[in-house]
């Protein structure tokens, strides 16, 4: 397979898992005991989308297919901090942004 058709792999399973939790991840929570297994195949795809990105970028293949995995990984970015502030409590971040203030 060429890296063109990883990479529309990738997109497509990104953009799916992404939807998917958007949509319905409290009803996906709440048959979850333990939430940290979706926190695990968030950070796997970054992984992947970030190792896509790279090949293609390193490789020069500029197009439609960069871009979009671009926008796949920004959703997934906000997913991953979503996920973070659940299985984290609130208290965690607010002592974060109090170092940082």
């Amino acid at each position: 397979m060429s890296l063109n058709r990883w990479a529309k792999l990738s997109i497509v399973i990104s953009f799916g898992y992404t939807a998917v939790i958007f949509l319905m991840g409290n009803h996906i929570t709440a048959y979850l005991s333990n939430q940290k297994s979706l926190l695990w195949i968030t950070v796997s795809l970054t992984a992947v989308n970030i190792l896509m990105l790279v090949s293609l970028f390193c490789r020069g293949r500029l197009n439609i297919s960069l871009v979009l995995l671009n926008f796949a990984q920004i959703a997934i970015f906000c997913l991953l901090r979503i996920q973070i502030q659940h299985i984290q409590s609130e208290t965690f971040f607010v002592k974060i942004n109090f170092i940082y203030y």
